[in-house]
């Protein structure tokens, strides 16, 4: 995949969504979601509308937003900590890379 960049230095920002889906039998609770302190300083973690208490087949989703301040690929680790008797913390990580103005990146 190419993007194409065409707007003011430094790079452009852009936001994902993260959708969680209760796939067991039982009541998940959401306690809190979180960025792993040293990883945050170009994301932006907005779980305000998020639900806290999914029951079976339930979904919620939160936001991510990506604040590139320079042309380097960043990272952050997502917390999530739950009732889920198997993944509690669930972690995962996000990659995204700053791209300058006027170049593409596969």
């Amino acid at each position: 995949m190419y993007v194409i960049v065409n707007q003011p230095f430094p790079v452009i920002p852009f936001t994902i969504l993260k959708t969680l889906r209760v796939s067991g039998a039982f009541t998940l609770r959401i306690k809190s979601v979180y960025f792993l302190e040293d990883t945050i300083s170009q994301f932006q973690l907005d779980a305000s509308s998020m639900s806290s208490v999914l029951e079976p087949d339930e979904s919620t989703a939160f936001t991510i937003k990506f604040k590139p301040k320079s042309p380097d690929i960043s990272s952050a680790t997502v917390i999530i900590k739950s009732n889920d008797p198997d993944e509690t913390p669930y972690t995962f990580t996000i990659t995204g890379t700053g791209v300058v103005v006027g170049t593409t990146h596969p």
